[in-house]
């Protein structure tokens, strides 16, 4: 596949994917797709299926087991540094709560597209001389109970001119 796709076709195939994965779920969660207003996704670049393994680990560790509606939100935002970010949220039962489940179930399931994204990432960032960065950040309410988690993408972005 080419190292870099347009935003548009990044996001269509993400909502493809989503679609049939609500399928799978029974419907158990939305999702939503947002690009800060002085974002063209005609018109921007980004490294392709970087997103994707993301968006799957929220539903099956951390929407799957919910009980209620789900909700996946992917924001895209430009930063003063030239980067674009990436902010995926869930309001899943978080990464503490996923772990044990894991536990439990003697599962092996090491999440295979995230050990396959870290590879990409490390190969990416040798190719490019830019750095792409993921930051968690596990969410919690007023209670300080977890009610979700924030995955945040720091990325290159090249605009076609």
């Amino acid at each position: 596949g080419k190292p870099f796709v347009l935003l548009a076709e990044e996001i269509k195939v993400m909502e493809d994917y989503l679609e049939l994965a609500k399928l799978q779920f029974d419907n158990k969660f939305d999702f939503s797709f947002e690009l800060e207003e002085d974002i063209d996704p005609d018109n921007l670049e980004i490294p392709s299926m970087l997103i994707q393994p993301y968006l799957e680990n929220a539903i099956i560790h951390g929407l799957s087991a919910k009980s209620g509606k789900g909700s996946l939100s992917t924001k895209f935002l430009l930063d003063n540094k030239g980067h674009l970010i990436c902010e995926i949220e869930d309001n899943g039962i978080g990464r503490e709560k996923a772990r044990e489940i894991k536990l439990k179930k003697g599962s092996a399931h090491q999440s295979f597209a995230m050990s396959l994204t870290k590879e990409r990432l490390e190969l990416l960032n040798r190719q490019s001389k830019s750095v792409i960065s993921v930051h968690i950040v596990d969410l919690k309410d007023d209670k300080g109970e977890a009610c979700g988690t924030k995955i945040v993408l720091t990325m290159p972005f090249k605009e076609i001119t």
